[in-house]
């Protein structure tokens, strides 16, 4: 994951967040290349994407003004709904490539 290291190596701090449990997060981490800083995995913290109580205990856990980071996902229902909801900065990796008015969504 050569993104996710220069991404780290200039500073950025890397959280996953996972609707998974704390047996799948270490393969979580191992196909990512453990370049992760933290994690806050539903399994631990007794709550799933999207529901909003998962990502304000990611921001108490680890965003110290709530505004300056950017959540980067593939899930548009389960991670981009709820971070618009905060007012988070946020990111969408569509990787199903939806077409919205004829245009692919990857190409703007």
């Amino acid at each position: 994951m050569p993104v996710l290291h220069q991404l780290h190596d200039r500073g950025w701090q890397l959280v996953l967040l996972s609707n998974t449990d704390h047996l799948r997060r270490e393969k979580h981490l191992e196909v990512l290349d453990h370049c992760f800083d933290g994690a806050v995995i539903a399994d631990e913290v007794h709550c799933y994407k999207p529901d909003l109580s998962f990502f304000r205990i990611a921001e108490k856990q680890y965003l110290r003004d709530g505004k300056n980071h950017i959540h980067i996902a593939a899930g548009y229902w389960w991670d981009i709904v709820p971070a618009t909801k905060l007012g988070w900065k946020k990111i969408w990796v569509d990787r199903r490539c939806h077409v919205r008015t004829g245009i692919r969504k990857n190409q703007w």
